[in-house]
């Protein structure tokens, strides 16, 4: 069993996949991790240039907006593109429900009121079986209507988080 990590952007999207089970259910120690990492990468913005510098300037800095979600992706092939020795040259594109649900839930992020980083349900049940300390705090959300997902959707907004120089993720 060997952990997958795939990212790509595109404009002003991120998608970050990592796979660690067959299941596609993260542990919940997984999960801790993720949600520190969006967590840092929330923070490394507010202290960076782009971000300083529309403050100093008084406009409204851009806001990064993160849904998480957990789930079942599949990777289909696209065979569109030859490399130089006139091969195919294969690539693999995400696709599922996991990752349609992850982008309605960030695009309801943007509407947060404390981190803009909002969590589905799945991923809210991953951390809430971890043991120990916790590091984070949610809100629960009034279910929404998700354009693509049938039915309502219950997610969660982090409120709080302790990103102690011990707890910071390493692949930040």
């Amino acid at each position: 069993e060997e952990d997958y990590v795939y990212s790509n952007v595109r404009g002003d999207e991120g998608i970050i996949i990592l796979s660690t089970k067959p299941s596609g259910q993260p542990s919940g120690e997984d999960t801790l991790q993720i949600l520190k990492a969006a967590m840092r990468l929330k923070y490394e913005w507010y202290f960076s240039n782009p971000y300083q510098k529309a403050l100093g300037q008084h406009r409204r800095p851009p806001e990064i907006a993160i849904g998480i979600n957990s789930g079942l992706v599949f990777f289909n092939p696209d065979q569109d593109t030859e490399n130089e020795i006139g091969r195919e040259n294969e690539r693999y594109s995400p696709e599922g429900y996991a990752i349609n649900l992850a982008k309605r839930i960030e695009s309801d992020s943007r509407k947060g009121e404390y981190s803009s980083v909002f969590v589905g349900e799945s991923v809210y049940g991953n951390y809430s079986e971890l043991k120990g300390e916790n590091t984070l705090r949610f809100k629960q959300l009034p279910r929404s209507a998700m354009k693509g997902i049938a039915g309502h959707v219950r997610t969660y907004e982090v409120i709080f988080a302790s990103l102690e120089e011990s707890t910071k993720p390493e692949i930040l």
